[in-house]
């Protein structure tokens, strides 16, 4: 199907790591390690993966130093060193 060749090309396009990144795709730190993050909005932060009985995901830092879930935010980490 070309529109989903087409989707796919452009969510590639829009998640470039930088060089020195590592795909949550290849890798995941270990949980509540917090490490440099690289978010599909192109922002660069710092947070921690989590992991508990009621979800997991991660969470970055925003501005005023505070931390926000990634599922609330709808923008996803995708990679971290």
């Amino acid at each position: 199907n070309t529109n989903d060749l087409k989707n796919e090309t452009l969510a590639d396009a829009k998640h470039v790591l930088p060089a020195s990144y590592i795909s949550v795709d290849t890798e995941l730190p270990p949980i509540n390690k917090q490490v440099k993050c690289f978010m599909d909005n192109g922002t660069e932060t710092v947070g921690y993966r989590y992991d508990n009985p009621n979800r997991s995901g991660w969470m970055t830092m925003y501005g005023g130093g505070l931390y926000a879930n990634q599922i609330w935010s709808g923008i996803r980490v995708i990679g971290w060193q």
